[in-house]
């Protein structure tokens, strides 16, 4: 009877060795945050060591520990978890295409570019894996241009298109809540006498000046938005007695 070994060869022992170490590195490494929990039971099977750092924690501690206590410290599963995505109609996880989206990690004030999936472990097992790369600079570089596009670039308020956006929100939040708005309307007076008599750099002075004082006169919750060439309107987030009070005093500054 011929018996056969159950021994890996050398060879091949040496080969899974170096594989094992290489999967090591680039994991532990890796600038994404690399993290495997039960879908189930929620128990954390890995986290790799940026992922580790980032939240001031031991990787290894943290193994059979349910994550949404011992990660984020809440006492249910967190609200944005996408492991619905990939259950069926009876709880059943699956393995399926990568759910890809941004999310902000509120613990760091960081943006990530998130990819989930359902994977089979080591054991047989399906497991949630979670890999995230920081997109943080991009998503600061996206609001620059954002601000850049919504900004008049002379006065430094609204643009028009922008003001019709921000007028909308406000009438819906009027709408839904209840919040009171009162919408302002005003123009420069002798604006083309000043550029004809003294030049547009005294007109745009003129204007600037202007924009200046209403700026002192309005509060943070308050927008003023640049409509024209020197039509403006303001958006005070109050009633209109109030609003008539702050007009009235945009006028004596003026007049000062």
């Amino acid at each position: 009877m011929k018996t056969v070994s159950s021994k890996i060869p050398s060879d091949k022992k040496t080969t899974v060795n170096e594989e094992y170490e290489i999967l090591k590195i680039l994991f532990e490494h890796n600038d994404a945050l690399i993290y495997v929990n039960d879908p189930v039971t929620h128990e954390v099977k890995y986290m790799n060591e940026n992922m580790a750092r980032l939240f001031q924690t031991d990787p290894e501690s943290l193994k059979g520990q349910i994550c949404f206590d011992h990660v984020w410290h809440d006492d249910k599963p967190c609200r944005w978890c996408p492991l619905s995505k990939f259950s069926d109609e009876n709880g059943n996880y699956r393995k399926g295409p990568v759910f890809e989206w941004e999310w902000k990690i509120p613990r760091v004030e960081r943006w990530y570019w998130r990819r989930d999936s359902i994977v089979e472990w080591t054991d047989g097992s399906l497991v949630h894996l979670q890999v995230s790369t920081d997109i943080t600079l991009r998503k600061d570089y996206e609001e620059q241009l954002k601000f850049s596009a919504s900004m008049d670039a002379m006065t430094g308020t609204f643009n028009r298109e922008w003001g019709y956006k921000l007028l909308e929100r406000a009438f819906d939040e009027a709408r839904i809540s209840g919040t009171s708005y009162s919408l302002c309307f005003f123009d420069l007076d002798c604006l083309k006498l000043t550029n004809d008599t003294f030049g547009h750099d005294a007109g745009d002075e003129m204007i600037l000046a202007i924009v200046g004082v209403v700026r002192k006169a309005i509060r943070k919750s308050d927008l003023i938005c640049r409509f024209g060439g020197d039509e403006f309107i303001l958006l005070l987030k109050c009633d209109p007695a109030t609003a008539e009070g702050i007009l009235r005093k945009i006028l004596k500054d003026i007049a000062e």
